[in-house]
Formats: C-alpha cells, structure tokens, sequence
C-alpha cells in the first residue's frame, strides 16, 4: 500500500426516520411519574430508600422533584406530594401533568443504520466525495450486508441506547452527551428507506512503529462508520528506520549540573557519577554527526516580528532565496510588494511556493498563484518574482537563500494580515548544512523544481567553514570533573572547591549549547517528538497549537500529562481567533474547552496554566520543556496527531536543544499571553530578563548597548498606560523596590540565566545605603 490517493469503503445502509422526545434539563417523566407514585405509598423518606436496592436510589430525580416543588420533605423524615399528585399517583395523568412543566421537546429525524453490524449513525455519514477528491480514488472496497433490512411492519430489536449514543451532542441542548440516552425516549419509527450505501475515504500513510494507517480525509473524520470502513484495510508491517529523539549531550550535563546544585552538593550519588558522565558526553559531542547552528535567532510575537526576521535572511541574498507560504490572501499583496521592494536585492530573484494547504487542485493552486504575481505587479513590484503551487501539498512555512540561511516557523508571509496581533514563533538560522537538508525536503515536495535544484547547488558550493568545538574548553570541563571527583573522596570535602568546579563545567557545556544540535522533524515524526519531549520533561512543558482537537490532545498525551510529579507545570497556548471578538460557542472552540477541562481534572496536583474559556490568538505552534529543549514547528500538534487529512499537507518542525532559545521562547509566550504566567517571583523575574535580552538584541544588533536604553527599549513595551497589562505586571515583580534596585536586580538575574552579557565582569549589584543609583552609570551589555 502507497502513499497519496484515496482508498475508498462503501457500507451498505438504510435510512430510519424516528421521532424523540428529548428533555433538556430533568429526567424521564416516567421514571419521576415512578418515584412519586412510590412515595404516595410509603409517605417516609426510610420507607421509599428501602425500595431500591443499596446504593442505587435515584437522588438526582428526588432533589429534582423537590426543586420543582412536587415533593416536600419534612423534618421528620416524612413526604409529602404537590398538591393533586396524590390523587393521580400511579395513572398516566401522573405522567401528563409532569410533562407539563418538563420544557420537554419532540424531534423527527433520519438515522443512518449499518447492515454489518446494525449500529445507528448520524445522517452526516452519507456525506458524498466530491468530483475533485473522486479523480483521486485509486481503489474501492465494498462491505457485505451481514443483518437482514428492516421495515415498519416488522422492526428489528432496537433500544434507544443503541440509537442515541451516535447522535450524542447532537440533538441536546445543556446536556451532557454521556447523560442523553437517560433523558431521551424514542417514541416511534415513521419510515425506513430501502437499502443505499454511504462511503468512507481513506488514506493510507505508515505511521508509529511502522505501521501502515488508515486516516479519513477530512469529509469523513468524524464519521462513526470509520472504525468498520478501517477493518476493510489490514495495517501492515513496514521496515522503518528507528529515530532517537533523545536531548544532545550537553543538555545532559547541564541538568546534572542543576541536580546537584539544587541539592546543595548532598547526593553523594550524582557527584560520583558527574566524572563519567562529563566524558561520555565530550566524546559523542567529538565524534557526532549531527549538525550544529553557526548562529539562531528566535522571535515570539506578530506577523511584524516574523517579518522582521524575513528581511534580516532575504536583504542577506546574493542571488536567490525561496519562501514557502501554506496559504495566500490577495488583499495582502500590497503588503508583500512593500516586503519584497525593501528587502530583495536588486539582481536577486525570489521564489514564492504556494502549498495551498486548503486542499485545492493543482490547477486551482496554479490560478491563484498567478493572481496573486499579478496584484505583486500591479502594486509596483516589477523584480525577478515567481509564484508557483508545490506538487504536494504543504503546511509548512520555510525561507531559504543561496548564503546557508534558513527559516522556519508558523507564519504564511503570503496571508499573514498586516498588523495582526496574533502570535507567531519563528526562527532563523545560519547554518549552510542544515540549509541543504531544508532544500533537499522542499524539492522532495515539488519534484524537478529547477529554482530549487539550482539554489541547492549554490548552497552546496559555498566555502564556509564549519565551526567545531574548541578541544580547549573541553579539556577544561574534563579537569574540573576529575578534581570533583577527587574532592569527594575527601572527609568534610570543600564545597566551595566543587562549585567552582560544577561553574567550569556548566561554563563549558553551556557554551557548546550555543551551537546546538539541530534535527529536522518531518510530518510523520511530529507524534514522536511530542509523545518523547513530554515523557522525558521533568518540571514543566508549553505546547502552542493553533485548535486543540481530540485526535491531538488523545488520552496517550492526557494520561503522560497526568502522570507528573506534583506541581508539574503544563501551560496550552491555543486558539487563532482574536478573544474579544470570536464566537464563544463556535463548535471547535466549545470542543477545545472541554479537552483542557478534561485534562486539568485528571491531573494531579500540578498547575495548568492556559485559558480555559477563551481562545488566545495565537497561531504558534511550539513544544518547550524544561527550559532545555523546544520544537519550532508548522504543525499544530494539538489538533491532528496523527489521524487526519492534515497530514496529508507535509509539516516541517526544527527541534532544538537550547536553553538560552528555549527561554527566550517561553517568555515571550509568557508576556504575550497572562494565562501563562506563573505567581513566583524567579518565574516572573525571567519573563522580564528575557524582555530585557530581547530588547538588547533589537536596538544593538548583536553588539553593546547602554544599559539605559536597553532598559527604556524594555519598557516601551509597557506604554498601555496604568491599566496596560504588562505595565501592571513589572509593576508587581518590582514591589516595593525603587526604580534603580529593580532594574539592578532584573539586569543581575538576566545575566545569571546567561541571556546578556555585562561589558566589564566586574558588574555586581549593591544595595545602596542612601541615595539613588545612574542607571547610566551601569556598564554596557551585549
């Protein structure tokens, strides 16, 4: 079985059409028609409990009857009916009058039964392919009949459970779907068409563990006739290569590293151990061949900070550079001629690929692309510019040009709105080796693209020396291992000795993180990744995804999440839509609210942090643990897993081993959406280092700024005024310190998480006795 094409599966069915009656908020009239008649009998509360057998007297319908004031009970244990319940109990006028006041409903509609196995189905599942997903259909399967077809003379055996519970959610109202079967009576069956078929479309992909899946295109996803229409397509064995996913080695020694230190140098066990594991590490970092960054830069934030990297890798072509975008918006052409006229080279020619991703034809793709090249013109961009559709399909979002620069992210330059405030990551990234890895991908996409094939050769003659790490460093982390490792055979050994020691060795490691190890995560690879990080996190994970759906956020990922340590800290950015003004009871948001309530009600102790009611306007999709590692992704990892038409669309994800990018990640997620933040003050201090890195960065590209303007840039961020969120929210880190302590403290506390440098090491901060302290007089950073 290959890949691509659709395979279909035609179940043969009848169609029922059956008239309920649904109450919404009380249960069957019948069943409290029975307890009052009971309780006209017995007139004690004792009596009418010693009716039922133990534990299973119906409260809920008691206190139901006594809210709605046809039942009193007394002080002293004795009942009493609603005035003219008695003289009615045990008639059927008993069941007229509760009805009355039931808010009851009736509905008429059609059921779809199989005759393989003689379940109910919603009507949704007669869906028909349309004529462009039929020219795609490479085989059809169809089931046989196994029960005889029913008639209204002669019904087959049937409950309301049977016919209810593939319905669920749908004809209801408050209810819960798990409670609809005991609140709804089937009341008679009014026709049954003859014998049809409905149809199932399949696509078949090898998924985990090798295994060839069935995955419904999206038509069909939330079809109930899937699992009979899958039976039809055995899964079989494939021969896969089996990939690792495990941190890089210094990530390893940096979290030793935070063991022992947070253990205040007391177990004895880890220290012994620092010595082997410090080697083992330096020699799998000497003898690896995984590709490591010359230089990254990451962004957290609007379209505009996506844009901004994008200028940064487009300004550096000398010749050709390539942009992948899952999607296009015509109206936002003009905002693209403005991109490409200040950014590309003049002589240098640019490639837009267009994934169309929204399941258009290749010839529809090629229409809109050729649209969209026009309005490029019309608005006065007359460069060398290409758009073209890929074969495949894609979602991922990539830019590369012919200088080994690559980046990837969540944001579709070409439908990006302009001045959006939802929240994108991206990141850029120098590197001429992973550069071809990303091209080799893209011409996988689009076979016998020759821009591509031509830009992978410019790529791959470039002269650029790769980087290695510096023997020298290493054999100093060596030194200090073996010295701890000396020192703790020692009675009373000096503790002071080993931090200095433990300080060389994260010195080091934390050094080699600077260059980090890079891996490509393909579409299929995204479910190990996910399943991998969140297995191995120890304190604390973010997941950003654009829709939080069942098939993403599964019991697999819910049962991992649950089973943390108390205080686990999982924090959900999710949800696209601008939350002042979405519609709160859009289907797929009201689905996404119950899968977190679901997930924070099986957890254990540790703290969800996310928006439990509102979609957060983010259209981010990250993995971040531990503040070690983070996945930077186009896949929304809480939405499609690994069963749907999505992945049809190629994704592209870069996993990245850095606690420096991974910080800066999380807290600029962090400042950008205040359901993410936690109360402590180390969590809240980091937030603000990193808008203090981040603003370093921005005004000194790279080189030394003054720490005043380093700090004002910081605080433009806070200009809302008084009730601005981020003015409030640096307002309560600082408390009751002046102006001068805090921006002391917050400087001191981004430089110990190593995010900026001071200029002069003898930066140090002293709580000043009288007077105020020269912000001024501070030493630059970098």
């Amino acid at each position: 079985m290959n890949d691509g094409g659709l395979h279909l599966v035609k179940i043969p069915v009848e169609v029922w059409t059956v008239s309920f009656r649904v109450v919404a908020d009380r249960p069957l009239a019948e069943a409290e028609a029975l307890l009052l008649t009971l309780t006209n009998e017995v007139k004690t509360l004792d009596a009418l409990i010693g009716t039922f057998p133990v534990n299973e007297f119906p409260w809920p319908i008691l206190v139901g009857l006594e809210e709605q004031g046809l039942i009193r009970i007394l002080d002293d244990g004795t009942l009493q009916l609603g005035k003219g319940l008695s003289e009615v109990s045990g008639t059927y006028q008993l069941i007229q009058q509760i009805r009355e006041v039931s808010q009851a409903y009736r509905i008429s509609m059609d059921l779809v039964r199989d005759l393989v196995k003689g379940n109910f189905h919603h009507p949704g599942v007669l869906n028909e392919l349309d004529e462009h997903d039929t020219r795609r259909v490479t085989e059809i399967k169809h089931m046989e009949a196994n029960i005889t077809e029913g008639s209204i003379d002669n019904l087959p055996e049937y409950d309301s459970e049977n016919m209810i519970d593939p319905i669920a959610g749908r004809i209801k109202y408050e209810i819960g779907g798990e409670d609809i079967v005991k609140r709804t009576r089937q009341e008679s069956v009014t026709n049954i068409a003859p014998k049809s078929e409905a149809c199932v479309a399949l696509v078949l992909r090898t998924g985990q563990e090798g295994w060839v899946q069935t995955r419904p295109i999206q038509k069909f996803e939330k079809s109930s006739l899937l699992r009979l229409a899958q039976s039809v397509f055995e899964p079989e064995i494939t021969v896969t290569e089996a990939k690792s996913w495990s941190a890089a080695p210094e990530i390893g020694i940096l979290a030793l590293c935070n063991q022992i230190r947070e253990s205040k140098l007391q177990k004895r066990d880890l220290l012994m151990g620092l010595k082997s594991s410090v080697d083992n590490a330096i020699k799998v970092i000497n003898d690896e061949d995984q590709i490591r960054a010359d230089l990254l830069e990451v962004e957290t934030g609007t379209e505009y900070h996506q844009q901004t990297l994008l200028k940064k890798l487009v300004r550096k072509t000398r010749g050709q550079c390539v942009i992948l975008s899952s999607f296009l918006h015509i109206d936002f052409a003009d905002d693209i001629t403005e991109f490409l006229n200040d950014a590309l080279p003049a002589n240098s020619r640019m490639l837009f690929l267009y994934g169309h991703a929204d399941d258009s034809s290749y010839s529809e793709a090629e229409a809109n692309a050729d649209k969209y090249l026009s309005a490029i013109r019309i608005n006065g961009n007359a460069g060398k510019i290409e758009i073209k559709p890929t074969r495949m399909k894609t979602h991922a979002k990539i830019a590369v040009n012919d200088q080994g620069h690559c980046w990837v992210g969540s944001y579709n330059l070409l439908s990006g709105a302009p001045g959006s405030e939802t929240t994108e990551t991206g990141i850029l990234i120098q590197s001429t080796e992973f550069s071809k890895t990303v091209v080799d991908k893209m011409i996988e996409w689009d076979e016998g693209n020759q821009t591509l094939i031509e830009l992978q050769k410019r790529i791959e003659s470039l002269n650029v020396p790769t980087l290695s790490i510096r023997e020298k460093e290493m054999k100093k982390a060596m030194t200090s291992a073996n010295i701890i490792d000396k020192v703790i055979t020692e009675p009373g050994y000096n503790s002071r000795k080993i931090l200095k020691d433990l300080n060389n060795i994260e010195h080091v490691f934390r050094g080699v993180s600077e260059r980090p190890v890079l891996r490509m995560v393909n579409t299929s690879d995204h479910r190990n990744v996910v399943v991998e990080l969140i297995r191995d996190a120890k304190n604390k994970i973010i997941m950003a995804s654009d829709r939080i759906k069942p098939h993403g956020l599964d019991p697999v990922l819910v049962q991992l999440i649950s089973a943390k340590e108390p205080f686990f800290e999982t924090r959900l950015v999710w949800g696209r839509e601008d939350p002042r003004a979405y519609n709160k009871k859009k289907e797929a948001i009201v689905a996404a609210r119950k899968l977190i309530q679901k997930l924070k009600s099986s957890s254990r102790e540790g703290r969800l942090l996310t928006s439990s009611k509102d979609p957060m306007g983010s259209h981010a999709k990250v993995v971040q643990t531990d503040d070690m590692r983070v996945l930077i992704t186009s896949d929304n990892i809480l939405s499609y897993g690994d069963t749907s038409l999505k992945s049809d669309s190629r994704e592209l994800g870069i996993l990245i081993d850095s606690p420096r990018i991974s910080i800066l990640v999380r807290g600029e997620l962090e400042l950008m959406h205040r359901e993410l933040r936690s109360n402590w003050y180390k969590e809240k201090a980091l937030r603000w280092a990193v808008a203090l890195a981040v603003a370093v960065e921005e005004i000194g590209s790279g080189g030394e700024v003054r720490a005043r303007d380093a700090v004002n840039s910081m605080l433009e961020r806070c200009d809302g005024g008084e009730e601005d969120d981020l003015w409030n929210d640096i307002k309560v880190i600082q408390d009751n310190s002046t102006s001068e302590e805090f921006i002391y403290q917050l400087i001191g506390y981004a430089r110990r998480m190593k995010l900026v440098r001071v200029a002069s090491n003898s930066f140090f901060y002293v709580k000043p006795k009288g007077g105020s302290i020269d912000v001024a007089k501070l030493n630059s950073l970098s």
